[in-house]
């Protein structure tokens, strides 16, 4: 049957099958899927041949899709096949590369760290990989790269500073390592990635009050008698100044 309009709205299922494909004398493949007892479910398909297997394409609903939209999808798909391309094997690949997002492999991860790690250790890291790293949830796993690591960790630093910043960068980093390892990703994005500037460590002088309440506050026990042995020397080192080399 050449498919047209008019043919379309005439289409019905032979009698006794609830299954049943007409296809599109004009264009070989291509074709309309009847299904359902009364004939209810209608697509427009495009069905093809990769050696000895069949492969079979849904382009859409019959009552949504327009029929001259839906035999430029089909043509589309058999010049791919004309040159060896497996259409209907591609679009199972992006599709299950599609729902494999971070979140699912944070789900993954974190579920196989339940028990493996301290609660402390494993609530840091759920918050760190479910809460900070979030914006990157819906992104398919091959599609957090390094930039994308790197704005995320620079929000961070700007929010909640460089050391958590840097803290979370190590999980995620752990996280991609575990997921290597378990076959769902090739690589770790986050090697390679800039860790945040921390700053250094402040120092300053306790005044005559604080040395003394700190002195006098010191424990009578081995923890204070180091605590006032560490304050003599460094008020001695104080006091002689820096060494000369």
């Amino acid at each position: 049957m050449k498919l047209t309009q008019a043919s379309l709205a005439r289409l019905d299922r032979p009698e006794g099958k609830t299954d049943h494909i007409e296809f599109d004398e004009t264009m070989p493949g291509f074709g309309v899927r009847i299904r359902g007892k009364k004939g209810e479910h209608r697509t427009f398909i495009a069905q093809y041949k990769i050696g000895t297997r069949h492969r079979r394409i849904n382009l859409g609903n019959v009552a949504k899709v327009n029929l001259e939209d839906a035999r430029r999808q089909a043509k589309i798909i058999f010049g791919k096949v004309a040159v060896g391309e497996d259409p209907a094997a591609d679009k199972t690949a992006a599709k299950a590369e599609a729902s494999r997002t971070l979140d699912a492999i944070v789900a993954r991860y974190l579920e196989a760290k339940r028990t493996e790690i301290r609660a402390r250790t494993y609530a840091v890291a759920k918050f760190q990989l479910e809460t900070l790293w979030k914006p990157l949830h819906k992104l398919s796993v091959t599609a957090v790269n390094r930039a994308a690591i790197a704005t995320q960790s620079n929000s961070i630093a700007k929010d909640r500073g460089p050391v958590a910043a840097n803290r979370a960068r190590s999980t995620l980093s752990a996280m991609f390592a575990w997921a290597i390892g378990e076959g769902l990703c090739d690589e770790n994005p986050v090697i390679g990635t800039n860790k945040q500037e921390e700053n250094g460590p402040r120092e300053r002088i306790l005044s005559d009050n604080e040395a003394a309440a700190l002195w006098l506050g010191a424990p009578e026990d081995d923890f204070g008698r180091i605590v006032r042995l560490l304050m003599l020397t460094r008020r001695e080192e104080i006091a002689v100044g820096p060494k000369s080399t």
